[in-house]
C-alpha cells in the first residue's frame, strides 16, 4: 500500500520553496522562459504554456509528476499543453489528463482535443492540445469548444466573470511542415485532401483560427490565445 499523499497546502508550500530555489539560478539554467516569476498577487491570472512532447507512456509518468510540481510551484490558474501526443480513443482512462491530474488542486476542469480522424493504432499519437483550469476558475469555466474540423488543432473554454463578463482561453498548436507519414502536418494534409480543400495546412490553420476568433468576439467574448507556431529551421551551411 502506497503512503498517503500530504495535504494540498503542504504540497503547495514545498513547491513554493522549490520555486524560490529555482529563481535563484542564472536565467539560462531556469526551466521556463519569460519574466522572473514572483509570488502571485491577488486578482492575478497566471497561465503556463508547456510543450512536453508527449504526456505519458504506459510505463512512465515522470512528465505528469513534473507538471504537477511546476503547476503548484508557479501558482497556476491555467495550464495549457501542446503536443500531448495521446490517442484518446486508446489510452487507458487513468493516464488521460482529466484523471491523472486529480488531486493536483482542490477542483479542476480539463478540456482536450486530438485528431479524431486518424488512428495511430497505439496509445501514442502525435499532436493534440489540452487546457487545465483549477480551483476558483474551474467553477467559472464552461462551454468547452474544440476545433470543429476534428483535427485537434485547438481547444478552448469560457471563463465567466462578474456581471456576465466572458473570457475565452484558447490553446492552439500549428505544426511545422514535415513529410513523415504520421506527423501532425501529414495528418492534416490527408484530411484536407479527403474533403477536397486546397491549401497548405499551416495557412488553413491561420485562416480557420482567425475566423473562429472573430466569431467568438462577435459573441462578446474576450480572447486569451496561447499558441505554439512551429516552423522548420534549416541548418546553417558551414563557411
Amino acid at each position: 500500500m502506497s503512503p498517503p499523499k500530504p495535504p494540498l497546502i503542504a504540497r503547495q508550500r514545498k513547491a513554493w520553496k522549490s520555486r524560490k530555489k529555482d529563481n535563484e539560478l542564472p536565467h539560462n539554467q531556469q526551466d521556463y522562459c519569460g519574466h522572473k516569476l514572483r509570488k502571485k498577487h491577488k486578482h492575478t491570472f497566471r497561465v503556463l504554456l508547456c510543450n512536453p512532447n508527449g504526456l505519458t507512456s504506459l510505463d512512465n509518468t515522470n512528465k505528469l509528476d513534473r507538471l504537477k510540481d511546476k503547476s503548484l510551484a508557479y501558482e497556476l490558474d491555467a495550464l495549457c499543453i501542446t503536443e500531448q501526443n495521446q490517442n484518446l480513443r486508446r489510452i487507458p482512462g487513468n493516464l488521460q489528463l482529466r484523471n491523472a491530474s486529480r488531486g493536483w488542486w482542490q477542483h479542476h476542469r480539463v478540456t482536450q482535443a486530438y485528431n479524431s480522424h486518424f488512428d495511430s493504432g497505439t496509445c501514442h499519437q502525435v499532436g493534440g492540445v489540452s487546457i487545465v483550469v483549477n480551483d476558483t476558475l474551474a467553477h467559472r469555466s464552461h462551454s468547452c469548444e474544440n476545433d470543429n474540423t476534428g483535427l485537434g488543432r485547438w481547444t478552448s473554454t469560457i471563463i465567466q466573470g462578474k456581471k456576465g463578463f466572458l473570457t475565452r482561453l484558447v490553446c492552439a498548436y500549428r505544426p511545422c511542415k514535415s513529410s513523415g507519414p504520421d506527423t501532425v502536418y501529414m495528418q492534416h494534409v490527408q484530411y484536407f485532401h479527403r474533403i477536397n480543400r486546397r491549401g497548405d495546412p499551416r495557412t488553413l490553420f491561420m485562416e480557420d483560427l482567425a475566423q473562429q476568433i472573430i466569431s467568438w468576439q462577435h459573441n462578446g467574448e474576450k480572447i486569451i490565445l496561447v499558441e505554439i507556431l512551429m516552423w522548420a529551421i534549416k541548418p546553417h551551411r558551414p563557411i
